[in-house]
């Protein structure tokens, strides 16, 4: 039995082969950056209750709404614009 399977971490969206566990289990969504793979935690009531297209909803058991948004976090900008790249 894993962690995952009784519900005390959930995996967290990556784009590297490394799987990633989140501890925060309750509903919430996440900003991915994809220069360092710094997941980031936020919540969003709108996306929460985004409505599911019929023919996804009809034909299967949707379990949960997780929006990942694919973004270049401030820490990487930051040193971006020091080395003069942005």
């Amino acid at each position: 039995m894993s962690f995952v399977n009784i519900g005390v971490v959930k995996i967290a969206e990556s784009y590297n082969r490394q799987k990633r566990f989140d501890p925060y289990i309750e509903s919430h969504h996440h900003l991915s950056c994809i220069k360092c793979g710094k997941i980031i935690d936020f919540e969003h009531k709108d996306f929460d209750e985004l409505n599911i297209p019929p023919n996804i909803k009809n034909n299967n058991k949707v379990l949960g709404i997780r929006v990942v948004l694919e973004c270049i976090c401030g820490e990487c900008r930051r040193k971006n614009k020091e080395a003069g790249d942005e």
